[in-house]
């Protein structure tokens, strides 16, 4: 493990990548340099279950970086680009083909090495569409954009006999996980070894896939915005198992 007994394992996360233009306060002369950014609660959901969030520009070797990492997060995003999976985009899909390449090298390289990954959102779909899969382009009645990410938006069935639904049993209510919904995509077509393990109550949309021999999970709710994060399961499997 890279990361010692007292610090924690060190979980990498990438982020977003924007030019200082596009953000408001920086001088003019910062216009054209670029910035990685990343929301906080993905690495306070990762401290918070005892492990070192690590973040990952867009330059590092996937290869390279992986051998020092324990563990990997794929978060949320803008959408997987539809070529990936054979498709022409809808009119609704944004894409950034080079987050898209650095991710995919990134999950195949952590993969490669036997790393557990958890993913978050567009997390899941990079997984799914990695290993051969399809999505579902635009699925309007999940964006709930609008709503604080704080908030619920609907159920969540969990498979109780995965390793998932084992995970999460002791936080469903009335057999179902309440979950907010910060999407538009969603899981169509499985890709290889995937298991899906969570459908949302209302449409049987997929919402959880597994594959617990590889050690990968992922999850379409954003968990580390929810109020339950500090004590997520889902943070607490990823660092636990980087541990190992």
């Amino acid at each position: 493990m890279s990361g010692t007994a007292t610090a924690g394992p060190l979980i990498g996360i990438p982020g977003y990548r924007y030019k200082a233009k596009d953000l408001s306060g920086w001088f003019d002369s910062y216009a054209e340099l670029n910035l990685e950014v990343f929301f906080e609660d993905y690495a306070l959901g990762v401290m918070e279950a005892g492990g070192l969030p690590v973040m990952l520009p867009r330059e590092v070797s996937p290869e390279r970086i992986v051998q020092r990492l324990d563990g990997l997060v794929l978060p949320g995003g803008p959408d997987v680009d539809p070529a990936r999976y054979n498709q022409e985009r809808h009119e609704e899909a944004m894409v950034d083909e080079g987050r898209d390449e650095f991710e995919f090298q990134l999950f195949e390289a952590a993969r490669a090495a036997g790393k557990p990954i958890l993913g978050i959102c567009r997390g899941l779909q990079v997984i799914n569409v990695s290993l051969g899969g399809t999505l579902h382009q635009h699925l309007p009645a999940h964006a709930k954009f609008e709503q604080n990410p704080a908030d619920s938006a609907h159920g969540v069935r969990i498979e109780p006999s995965s390793a998932m639904g084992q995970l999460l049993s002791d936080n469903l209510f009335d057999g179902e996980l309440p979950v907010n919904s910060l999407h538009h995509q969603a899981v169509d077509q499985l890709g290889e070894g995937l298991r899906a393990v969570g459908w949302a109550s209302d449409d049987d949309v997929i919402e959880a896939i597994e594959n617990p021999d590889e050690r990968i999970m992922a999850v379409q709710w954003h968990n580390e915005k929810l109020p339950t994060r500090s004590e997520d399961p889902l943070f607490s499997w990823i660092v636990s198992e980087s541990r190992a």
